[in-house]
């Protein structure tokens, strides 16, 4: 078999697999934070809360089947352009380059300080314990604006670089209408891919809102 012949081959099958909702390997950053339009002069509308940009060649937009929960690919949005807060994207390939680095900057930060603050905006802060060696309940509890939540990957085969971390969310985030992170939600569908764990029921995925942190565990003392 050629080279171009494998590669149109192997396309194929990625694309069947990822219409079946049954193709996981590729991490998937939720739209759903995000305004789009179609061309310049256009006004900005929402992104579907189902709409997500997957990681892989060709920078596909995909959506979340309402009634099986899976993952079909589209290519309604391929010429959109989209807007992240007051950071624009000429196109989904600029988007992607951006998620790709902000989350290498992620990984980077949390070796400096041992925890960073993901803004529910895609902004990053290191954050220093207040305590020394950990960080302090009032200091968690401000850098998500309430009650604290910690979610731990303990466990999770699928950690990748995440091990030995956890998330500090707002307890109530999702009952407040705070807005979806999407570099937090990003880091979630890497440990608990769609298609493979439950949705957030009705058929919706699961989410992250709100500022959070994300923490060594060895500062959650």
């Amino acid at each position: 078999m050629s080279h171009t012949a494998h590669h149109t081959a192997e396309a194929v099958a990625l694309a069947a697999a990822a219409l079946k909702g049954t193709d996981v390997s590729y991490p998937l950053f939720s739209l759903h934070a995000l305004q789009m339009r179609p061309s310049p002069g256009v006004e900005w509308v929402d992104c579907p809360a189902r709409l997500f940009l997957q990681e892989r060649a060709g920078a596909w937009i995909v959506a979340l089947c309402g009634t099986t929960s899976r993952l079909f690919h589209t290519s309604t949005y391929d010429q959109y352009s989209f807007k992240l807060d007051e950071q624009e994207f000429v196109d989904r390939f600029e988007l992607l380059a951006y998620f790709q680095n902000q989350r290498q900057q992620i990984l980077a930060l949390l070796d400096q300080t041992g925890a960073i603050k993901l803004g529910q905006h895609g902004e990053l802060e290191t954050v220093t314990p207040e305590l020394g060696q950990a960080l302090s309940l009032d200091q968690m509890q401000r850098a998500v604006s309430g009650v604290i939540d910690i979610h731990s990957w303990a466990g999770e085969h699928q950690a990748h670089a995440l091990t030995d971390t956890s998330l500090v969310i707002h307890t109530d985030g999702k009952y407040t209408g705070s807005p979806i992170n999407a570099l937090a939600t990003c880091l979630w569908f890497l440990v608990y891919p769609l298609g493979v764990y439950s949705s957030g029921g009705y058929g919706k995925p699961d989410f992250v809102v709100g500022d959070v942190l994300l923490v060594r565990d060895t500062l959650l003392r």
